[in-house]
């Protein structure tokens, strides 16, 4: 489980922390514990909340894949 863990929240490297992988984690949270505080507190089921998990979830997406593609490296010799 400490794998699965360390692999979702560092970097290529395995030692860097990656923190739009940790705020979007807590997005995640943030958006399933308002959904069982509103249907705690109201009784009945947030229409929204798979609309702002699916919302949630695609921004961490393409968070994730913006900043793999601006991590590629250019070899030795290339640079201007």
């Amino acid at each position: 489980m400490n794998k699965v863990i360390n692999d979702l929240f560092t970097g290529p490297d395995g030692k860097s922390i990656e923190i739009a992988h940790v705020i979007w984690a807590l997005g995640v949270l943030a958006v399933i514990g308002i959904a069982v505080y509103t249907a705690v507190k109201t009784g009945t089921y947030p229409p929204t909340f798979g609309q702002d998990l699916g919302l949630v979830s695609a921004g961490g997406g393409v968070g994730a894949y913006a900043r793999a593609k601006s991590d590629q490296t250019q070899p030795p010799g290339d640079n201007p």
